[in-house]
Parts: C-alpha cells; sequence; structure tokens
C-alpha cells in the first residue's frame, strides 16, 4: 500500500537551496487475516510525520515538524508526498511516523513516541497500528525524488480460543462477550531516530472479544527487530454485563517480535475432564428381612 499527500513548504528555503520530493510508501505489511476482522491492513493510517535533521545545525532539527494529510488515490492506494526543499552538498537525517490520527500518540517529539496522557490504549482496535523509517546519512547533491518504505514498530500478537463450540448453546450465558487483558509489563515508548523501544509500564484493559469464532482478541506491542520482547498477561473473561465467568493465567514469555505476527490459541476456556462410573453388582450387608404373620 503506498502512501501519498501533498505538503506545503514550510519555509525550508535558503540560498543555494534545490528542490526535493519524498514520497512514503506504506506497505500492505503482515498477511491478509482470514477473518472478518482485518487488522493490519494499514486502512486506518490518515497521517504521515516528517522531521528532518541536520547535523551542522543547533538544534540538530531542521525545521518544523511536517505533517501530510493521507490522500486515496482512484486505484485505490493511499499515499503521502513531502515536497521540500534543502541546501544542497549537506546531509540530513530523514524520520518519519504514519499513524492514525486518533489514537492519541504523542508525536512532538519523534524520538520519544508515547500514547498521550488523555489516550488510553485498548486491544482489538486497528487506530493503534503504525510505521516508521529513519533515513539517515542523506546527501543532498541535486535535485531528487525518492520513494521511501516505512514498517512497523510493533509486533502483532493474537489470541484465539479453540473451545468457543465445546460450551453448548444453552449455556450460551458461559460464552464471554468481553475479555479483560493484564499484560504485567510492557514497552511504553519508541524513538524513531533509533528504532528502540524503552520504558516498562503495566497494561490493562478490557474490549468485546473480536468474533464469534473465538478469536478474542489482537494488540499492537512495541518490540525489538531481532530478540523478542517476552510477554506475560492474564485473560480473564466476561459476559455481555462485564461479570467474570473465568479466568486463565497460563500465557507466559509469549516472544512478539517487530512486523511479526505472534499466534496464541489452544483450549483456553474449558479444561479436559474425565468421569469414571463405576457400579457395584453388591447389596448392602446385612439384608432386610420383613417376617409376616400368617393367620
Amino acid at each position: 500500500m503506498t502512501l501519498t499527500a501533498c505538503q506545503k513548504d514550510e519555509g525550508l528555503v535558503s540560498d543555494g537551496a534545490t528542490s526535493q520530493t519524498i514520497t512514503v510508501t506504506i506497505p500492505q505489511g503482515m498477511q491478509t487475516r482470514a477473518t472478518a476482522a482485518d487488522f493490519g491492513n494499514g486502512a486506518k493510517i490518515d497521517r504521515c510525520l516528517l522531521q528532518i535533521y541536520h547535523s551542522g545545525t543547533t538544534p540538530a532539527k531542521y525545521g518544523e515538524q511536517q505533517s501530510a494529510t493521507v490522500q486515496k488515490g482512484a486505484d485505490g492506494k493511499l499515499t503521502a508526498t513531502f515536497n521540500l526543499r534543502l541546501v544542497a552538498q549537506q546531509t540530513y537525517d530523514f524520520v518519519f511516523w504514519a499513524d492514525c490520527s486518533e489514537a492519541g500518540y504523542e508525536t512532538d517529539d519523534l524520538s520519544a513516541i508515547t500514547l498521550g496522557s488523555d489516550a488510553d490504549y485498548t486491544g482489538n482496535d486497528d487506530k493503534f497500528d503504525a510505521f516508521f523509517l529513519c533515513k539517515k546519512d542523506y546527501t543532498v547533491t541535486e535535485s531528487f525524488s525518492e520513494t521511501f518504505t516505512l514498517r512497523r514498530p510493533f509486533g502483532q500478537l493474537n489470541v484465539k480460543t479453540l473451545d468457543l463450540a465445546a460450551i453448548p448453546d444453552n449455556a450460551a450465558d458461559l460464552k464471554p462477550a468481553k475479555v479483560k487483558v493484564n499484560f504485567t509489563s510492557l514497552p511504553n515508548t519508541f524513538n524513531a531516530l533509533t528504532g528502540e523501544e524503552s520504558g516498562e509500564a503495566a497494561v490493562e484493559y478490557t474490549a468485546d472479544v473480536l468474533n464469534a469464532t473465538g478469536e478474542l482478541t489482537v494488540d499492537y506491542i512495541w518490540a525489538p527487530v531481532e530478540q523478542a520482547t517476552l510477554a506475560d498477561f492474564k485473560m480473564t473473561f466476561l459476559d455481555a454485563a462485564g461479570k467474570e465467568i473465568s479466568a486463565n493465567s497460563d500465557f507466559k514469555s509469549i516472544p512478539i517480535r517487530r512486523n511479526y505476527r505472534t499466534m496464541v490459541s489452544g483450549n483456553l476456556l474449558t479444561k479436559q475432564g474425565d468421569i469414571t462410573v463405576e457400579i457395584d453388582p453388591n447389596f448392602y450387608k446385612p439384608d432386610i428381612t420383613v417376617v409376616t404373620r400368617s393367620e
């Protein structure tokens, strides 16, 4: 998926400057989900931010952060283009961040992206998907037109129960309508300049289960490129009124890796049980004897 939008010049003009165009591309990313819920396709991305850095200036930021509104083309592609004027023979770092503006990410400083104080993370919400890129040491020698591809800073965690059908229809109130998820500790800050996540925070939310096929939750979790983040969490299953049905605390050291899906599935709602019935053919002793008098 290509992401393009028009952006006005924001005063990045000086003597000896030359004109440049940068087009940001956001890929389809993870494979299409074979479910009704289509998470991870980038469809909710509606803005792209660009901060330029120049090592020869103080402060290092070169101009103000720029924002491009996402446009959807006739071919269905989303595209975002930044039209710049940069001083020739100079070297720059381009830092991009693309997200859904409704998610509430705090992006004034792209080296410390967090959820804002007024925003709460909730699972099963694709608006928390996002993409980034830091293109370092780009030297401007002449007018250019470049296309850069952004990638996710997240791993996607999917949880599905396989035993929903084991609960009979006449006990439908025991089938969860909501789920409360408690993560013991997750990264809570991302540096788009270095591509590194940091911080630790407990995360808790309650959301409607994803669908009636057993898919429960989808989460976006800051994760490294190589060594996976290991997540511990607990799920509490709730009815439509929010009353607890049961809970499962067996989610330990679940690996989360950047731009990969982690699929967790199993019989999360029920426990296997065997009942053996023995029939003793012997009667209790002593026998009950009834004596009647005949006339």
